[in-house]
């Protein structure tokens, strides 16, 4: 697992093009294979989905594409793999050069980690670090599961950190309490077309994962 110093756990890498005019049904296996978008020996998890304004790609190395009339989302599950091996960002990026005419309006790098805590403790964890106690934090004798949210501007964009509790799931085993950490990077394109510039934008992924643990870790040393 990608794992650092403080326990905190990499599961996830999402890349989100926004866009304009974007046709949902141009994607599916043959067009990312025949355009060299993905790599021809890449086998799927399930069938493709094509409708009018949705599409969704999944393989079994645990990359997914989804097309949506506004969006286009590249994850990716890095729970075992080294850096190098991620693949999504030079998916992402040979799309936007194969569908050069799209109005694409921002990019969107995410990362998602989580911290194993204890079950007695992870509420806790956030209504303690981030939230005033007060009359909110019960209701009707249920406690709070409290989810927080800071955004912080960019130069062309912002960024913004959710903390909430949830489950990871074991296989052959109970889930994991987490407190998990939803780290976006969003940075709008000025540039028309805009091409080079969203290509930019998600190569800047590497010094982004390391803003966002470096941030994550020191909240967590609290």
């Amino acid at each position: 697992m990608q794992m650092s110093e403080t326990g905190l756990t990499l599961g996830q890498f999402v890349i989100t093009l926004r866009a304009e005019s974007h046709n949902p049904t141009i994607l599916n296996p043959d067009f990312l294979k025949h355009e060299g978008i993905v790599p021809s020996d890449w086998e799927l998890a399930e069938e493709p989905v094509c409708v009018r304004h949705f599409a969704r790609v999944a393989y079994k190395n645990r990359v997914t594409v989804v097309a949506e009339f506004d969006n286009l989302i590249f994850s990716e599950e890095v729970w075992s793999r080294e850096q190098e091996a991620w693949s999504i960002a030079s998916i992402a990026a040979r799309y936007i050069e194969t569908l050069p005419h799209v109005d694409y309006r921002a990019v969107v790098n995410k990362f998602v980690g989580d911290l194993v805590v204890q079950k007695k403790l992870i509420d806790h964890f956030i209504r303690v670090q981030f939230i005033r106690e007060g009359p909110w934090a019960i209701f009707n004798d249920a406690k709070a599961r409290a989810r927080v949210a800071f955004q912080y501007k960019m130069k062309g964009g912002s960024f913004v950190l959710a903390v909430q509790e949830a489950r990871r799931p074991v296989a052959d085993g109970k889930p994991l309490p987490v407190i998990l950490f939803d780290g976006e990077f969003t940075r709008l394109t000025a540039d028309r077309p805009a091409v080079g510039q969203a290509v930019s934008f998600i190569n800047l992924w590497k010094p982004d994962l390391r803003a966002y643990i470096s941030f994550v870790e020191e909240i967590i040393r609290q």
